[in-house]
């Protein structure tokens, strides 16, 4: 004798007539429906779900479906086997999920943590963008002008010549002005060598 799965299962009489019922928005077709599947959908649920709470969820899921899709289903007739379809596609999916995301804390598992700054190096780091701060304010206002819109705003020696009304050379000029005055204002803190840049963002040198 064959053995059917519930998800092969052979449409039951009623089954025609609740899903007819669904398609209408037929509530009493929907609670009729709950009545006489939720018992064998749990058990099914139950049977491949990790946990109760994971079945039930699921099996709550397939009827939500049912009526928030029902005039999208094509089916005609079988309405259990429709639902432990749903049901098993759920389950599956959310294993598959549950799966990724245990690689995904597997490998985090396996990087080393990040070494926390000690005291001394947070101070280090305060002092450091203080005397950045201080070094640009003591620019004369043009040259911190150039500094501030090609440094700290990514512009282009073009774009800060055409916004202050001048050459894109004077530009140029001021910032090579304006690096060398921090690179000396910052000497004590920085182990720099000759021509090693100053740690600011790039500017974009676009014509």
């Amino acid at each position: 004798m064959t053995v059917r799965s519930p998800t092969e299962a052979i449409a039951l009489p009623e089954d025609a007539r609740l899903l007819d019922g669904i398609r209408a928005s037929e509530p009493r077709a929907l609670e009729e429906s709950m009545r006489l599947y939720w018992g064998p959908l749990m058990h099914y649920a139950r049977a491949i779900a990790p946990d109760s709470d994971t079945a039930e969820d699921a099996v709550q899921e397939a009827f939500i479906r049912l009526w928030s899709r029902r005039r999208r289903w094509t089916m005609s007739g079988n309405l259990r086997g429709l639902l432990f379809r749903v049901v098993r596609n759920l389950l599956l999916n959310q294993r598959r999920s549950s799966q990724a995301r245990q690689r995904w804390l597997q490998h985090l598992a396996r990087r080393p943590l990040p070494v926390p700054p000690s005291p001394a190096e947070e101070s280090e780091v305060r002092d450091l963008a203080a005397a950045v701060d201080r070094a640009i304010q003591a620019l004369p206002t043009r040259r911190r002008e150039v500094f501030v819109l090609v440094r700290k705003s990514g512009l282009s020696y073009q774009e800060a010549a055409d916004i202050l009304g001048l050459s894109r050379q004077t530009v140029a000029n001021q910032m090579s002005a304006a690096l060398s005055t921090l690179r000396q204002a910052l000497e004590p803190y920085l182990e720099m060598e000759q021509g090693d840049p100053i740690p600011f963002p790039r500017e974009r040198r676009t014509s």
